[in-house]
């Protein structure tokens, strides 16, 4: 399955209110070899985001997106070969 080129995210651009957070198309990231990729169904907006959005913590960058927490499906697995034959990753069985 070929990854997408774009993704929905929830940003900010700046610090602020409620008025501040923005859904946007952004550039689908490329994941590092030793990631999974995951298709988010449910996305979490917690206090973290809060504190990032008010500015009580920095960010490294804007836009900044939001949501550390997210439950979905595993779309695309590691390609790092030291992940791959680790026995660690081999118990959870991961499959596409």
């Amino acid at each position: 399955m070929p990854l997408p080129t774009t993704t929905d995210a929830m940003l900010i651009a700046k610090t602020g209110g409620l008025e501040v957070i923005e859904k946007r198309t952004i550039p689908f990231p490329k994941p590092p070899p030793g990631s999974i990729v995951i298709k988010v169904e449910y996305l979490g907006i917690n206090f973290i985001d809060v504190y990032y959005r008010k500015g009580v913590y920095a960010t490294e960058e804007f836009p900044a997106v939001l949501g550390k927490e997210a439950a979905g499906t595993i779309i695309a697995l590691p390609t790092d070969e030291a992940v791959l034959n680790d026995e660690t990753y081999k118990k959870n069985g991961f499959k596409v």
